[in-house]
């Protein structure tokens, strides 16, 4: 397992990451939740003779939100890594945060896109392949994908599909006519109805699956250690993640 830099709960830091700790842990619960989770807690302190403390807030959120399965979070773990992974090896964006706690109960990456990089054509092309990677590195360490890479139109698969839909269609990137720019008022009506440029479009993404298989598998050892950090962690951002990165800089 990494040797990350952070803490546990028998020693929390100081106030900003418990705050931001608990807001983790606390994450999809309404206000009311909460305010009965503090009030409990501070009530089973009292009776106990003693100060609320971390460790108490922590057992309960714990308590009122079930874990996920160990084989669903390794499965998470694995997907956030690939996207990780493909990201260091890239350079697209800044990660500031990975997490298979979300408030939905998945996994999730917190990226920004950096002002110097252009969204020239080969930049684009990188977004599919870190789109796609997540799904990939599932496949090739556990042999199988889940639904969860798509399904839905925030989905990685869906924000895939319209990306490449768009390079073909009103970037000017288009295989055939790049010069004509076409407004579409439905992606999914397009592409059932114009062939050509669903193939268009699908070798886009095929040639980004093709990558991401190649980038993930001369980074295995690195995929390894961004699982197990996140296995152990939950969340990593800040110190956790600058520490990660540090290691495992493919």
């Amino acid at each position: 397992m990494a040797e990350l830099t952070g803490w546990t709960m028998n020693t929390p830091p100081h106030a900003d990451k418990v705050l931001r700790e608990l807001g983790r842990r606390a994450a999809g619960l309404n206000p009311a939740d909460i305010e009965r989770i503090v009030r409990e807690s501070r009530q089973a302190a009292r009776r106990s003779d003693r100060a609320l403390q971390f460790n108490d807030l922590v057992l309960a959120l714990e308590q009122t939100k079930p874990p996920l399965p160990t084989h669903v979070r390794r499965r998470l773990a694995i997907h956030e890594a690939g996207h990780f992974v493909a990201h260091l090896t890239l350079g697209v964006g800044r990660i500031s945060a990975i997490s298979i706690d979300t408030a939905e109960g998945g996994g999730g990456i917190r990226m920004e896109q950096l002002l110097d990089q252009e969204a020239t054509e080969d930049h684009l092309e990188k977004m599919l392949v870190l789109y796609l990677a997540g799904r990939v590195a599932e496949e090739q360490i556990l042999g199988n994908a889940v639904a969860g890479s798509g399904g839905d139109a925030q989905s990685d698969l869906a924000m895939a599909t319209r990306l490449a839909l768009d390079m073909e269609t009103k970037l000017g990137f288009g295989e055939e006519l790049p010069l004509l720019y076409y407004e579409l008022q439905e992606y999914s009506w397009a592409l059932l109805t114009h062939k050509d440029l669903a193939r268009r479009v699908h070798a886009r993404l095929y040639d980004a699956e093709v990558e991401a298989r190649g980038l993930l598998s001369r980074n295995k050892r690195v995929i390894d250690v961004i699982v197990d950090a996140l296995l152990a962690y939950g969340m990593l951002e800040g110190e956790s993640l600058k520490s990660v990165t540090q290691q495992i800089r493919p």
